[in-house]
């Protein structure tokens, strides 16, 4: 029966082919010159491209390399969970700090509402036209030749990535040890970010309560901000937009120095022009938004290499040896820290030489996106 069966398929799939072959339509392939070639459009999936680095006559002595692109013309869209993201542990950058190059805790890749996260498990993280590229070095020398870093980038990304735990006062945090609590021990409340290698370009807006002690526990009340916060208890708005470059190999804190604090509230008024210097780790950041962001990239490269961007007129910034993550456009916004209470002299160091706020506790959680009562998954 199943001989009969496979005889009778071929048969009536001989039949269609025979019919297709003489149909009116059916017609041979025919050549084409190359006017002719030139009046046919079409869309292909796979694409690639070559660059020739410039090397030292652009004063950039990393982009002198041969850069060889395949890529996908497609958008991709993912919704993903990932425990440990660990990149580039050991090996040479070691000398600097023991560890990974990328050290993440609790990924989550996810669409985005705003600056914020976007529905769990149903919203994607999306990259358009991704690709992979090769940095060759002695491009010209077949001898010589040799691959000196791989990146996997995309015109675009967007979505929002989310990582990290949040621990409740009281609890061992799992990851980093500590008991979580406030004050200095607020840090052990959290882990997520360990070590971060790369060049993100950062728009910030925070604001925090401050309380001013005068005298025998009287004084003022007030919110310092900076940056564009949605907050309307604050004084800071579209116009007091924050950027910074965040670069370096293995990163556990970024610190900011001489930050403009716009001030409310009472005495407030007479410090407008108040400064901080800020040191935060990492770990305090749960999660940041990627709103179309262009030239989106992680990297791995056995020496410093500036790899061009996605349209070819100009050149990232460049990545250190070892695993890099380039992100030209990331928004963390709208972080309400808890109070920080200051003495006389603090208020009149923030005149001076400015203030320093450590590890504030920036009350970010990170975002759910998991089916059911999983804590990750």
């Amino acid at each position: 029966m199943k001989v009969n069966a496979f005889i009778h398929g071929c048969s009536i799939s001989l039949i269609v082919v025979c019919l297709f072959l003489n149909s009116p339509s059916s017609k041979a392939m025919t050549s084409l010159d190359d006017d002719e070639l030139s009046d046919i459009t079409g869309q292909a999936l796979f694409v690639s491209d070559y660059v020739s680095g410039v090397g030292t006559n652009d004063g950039d002595p990393y982009n002198e390399f041969g850069f060889y692109r395949m890529g996908l013309d497609v958008e991709l869209a993912m919704n993903a969970n990932i425990d440990k993201l660990a990149l580039g542990c050991g090996g040479v950058n070691d000398n600097l700090v023991v560890g990974c190059d990328i050290d993440f805790d609790y990924v989550s890749f996810m669409g985005r509402v705003g600056s914020g996260p976007g529905s769990p498990v149903t919203s994607d993280f999306k990259l358009t036209r991704p690709f992979v590229e090769l940095a060759v070095k002695n491009d010209d020398n077949p001898t010589l030749r040799q691959i000196a870093g791989i990146k996997i980038g995309s015109q675009s990304a967007d979505g929002f990535v989310s990582i990290g735990r949040r621990y409740q006062s009281g609890q061992i945090n799992h990851e980093n040890g500590g008991q979580c609590g406030s004050g200095s021990n607020a840090l052990n409340c959290h882990s997520g970010i360990n070590n971060l290698s790369g060049a993100l370009g950062v728009e910030m807006s925070v604001a925090v309560p401050i309380k001013l002690n005068i005298l025998f526990g009287a004084g003022f009340s007030g919110i310092a901000c900076f940056g564009n916060t949605a907050n309307t208890s604050d004084d800071c708005g579209p116009s007091e937009k924050f950027t910074t470059q965040v670069t370096g190999t293995r990163m556990t804190a970024v610190g900011l120095q001489d930050v403009d604090l716009t001030n409310n509230g009472g005495l407030f008024d007479l410090i407008s022009s108040a400064r901080a210097d800020i040191s935060q780790s990492l770990r305090f950041i749960h999660g940041f938004a990627l709103q179309d962001t262009s030239d989106f990239g992680l990297s791995f490269q056995r020496e410093r290499i500036s790899y061009p961007n996605f349209d070819q007129n100009a050149y990232t910034q460049t990545a250190n040896t070892g695993w890099w993550m380039n992100v030209p456009d990331v928004k963390v916004l709208n972080i309400q820290g808890e109070q920080v209470t200051l003495n006389l002299l603090d208020a009149i160091s923030a005149l001076g030489e400015g203030v320093n706020l450590t590890n504030i506790e920036l009350n970010q959680t990170p975002a759910i996106n998991c089916y059911g009562n999983n804590r990750f998954c």
